[in-house]
């Protein structure tokens, strides 16, 4: 019987724009969103949706617990506007980040970034539990502009954290 693993899927739309540098790292607010992936009627993927706003720019990252291929994976995906700008992105909390957890993320002939990895049991629960309750961050790491950082609030709200779980414990097993 093979192990099912907990899937989270990151995407991130991001609209560089030129930032002023105050700092090596610019620094960004966050909003946080429920999110619900449905496929017909069936509930594929459960996440949050991350909302930064810096200046004119957006930037945009979806945290998903997915089933993309039939059984559930960490997924981190990272897109940027303009293409082809972003070196690295990754979500940190609780001593976790993507990077550590899927490894290196492979960049793909459309400019964007995607790393993905089964995390059976644990490793995608802690995760998950630490972005929720003790919070995290954003980080993206650019050629356009300067560095950024979004703070991910913590704890999440209620209506956030209840939408979450009442969706991926929804979510086909």
């Amino acid at each position: 019987m093979r192990a099912r693993g907990i899937a989270v899927a990151v995407t991130a739309l991001t609209v560089l724009m030129p930032l002023p540098t105050t700092a090596e790292t610019q620094q960004v607010n966050l909003d946080v969103e429920p999110v619900v992936r449905l496929a017909g009627s069936v509930i594929v993927g459960c996440g949050l949706k991350l909302i930064g706003r810096h200046g004119d720019g957006e930037v945009t990252a979806e945290l998903m617990l997915a089933d993309e291929v039939g059984d559930r994976e960490f997924i981190f995906t990272t897109v940027s506007s303009p293409p082809k700008t972003i070196e690295q992105a990754w979500i940190a909390t609780g001593g976790l980040d993507t990077r550590s957890v899927l490894g290196k993320s492979v960049k793909n002939e459309d400019g964007s970034l995607r790393a993905r990895g089964a995390l059976p049991g644990l490793p995608g629960s802690e995760f998950m539990r630490s972005l929720m309750v003790e919070g995290g961050t954003l980080n993206v790491s650019s050629r356009a502009v300067p560095d950024w950082q979004g703070t991910i609030p913590a704890p999440m709200p209620q209506r956030i954290r209840a939408a979450y779980l009442n969706c991926a414990g929804d979510l086909p097993k």
